[in-house]
């Protein structure tokens, strides 16, 4: 029996790149700092569209080459985090995937910002089955943000990294 859960245990690996601003993937693909007071990692992506026919589905954590300033003042504030710009991952890479398992669109979680956030329409992607890569796949997407299909060989190097962790077990 595995010990992985059961929307993991899928075969069906359907994927599209998300690209994050660094430190927010990170916050997503890494554990919390020891001394850090967060609850856990980063399990809500906020973004201004719902995820749609996205819920059920893989995203590829991708990075981008921009670097949210004023998110890692937050999240070090926040939680304590003691991150530095150094800390930052690479960019265009993929670093993992997650699933995407739900929407949140009212309430208090500690990673969501409400329904309004810098004066723009806020929806939190719940995100579940979280797996980093040990080793980045590069990934320049063909056009700017939101979804993007994954081209053959990029899709198999994300695909094989994710079976490497057990994608497949039933």
């Amino acid at each position: 029996m595995s010990d992985q859960p059961e929307l993991f245990t899928s075969t069906d690996f359907n994927v599209r790149a998300m690209s994050f601003r660094e430190p927010w993937a990170s916050a997503i693909l890494r554990p919390v700092p020891v001394g850090a007071t967060a609850p856990g990692p980063k399990r809500i992506d906020n973004r201004s569209r719902a995820p749609g026919e996205r819920v059920g589905n893989w995203i590829a954590i991708r990075t981008t080459d921009t670097f949210d300033h004023e998110g890692l003042d937050w999240i070090n504030r926040t939680y304590g985090y003691g991150w530095t710009r150094a800390d930052k991952a690479p960019s265009g890479v993929i670093l993992g995937v997650a699933r995407v398992v739900g929407v949140v669109t009212e309430g208090v979680h500690p990673w969501f910002f409400g329904r309004l956030h810098k004066g723009q329409l806020n929806v939190g992607w719940m995100l579940g089955d979280v797996v980093a890569f040990e080793a980045p796949v590069p990934f320049v997407p063909s056009f700017g943000l939101g979804l993007q299909p994954l081209p053959d060989d990029v899709f198999a190097k994300v695909r094989g990294r994710w079976l490497a962790t057990g994608g497949a077990r039933g």
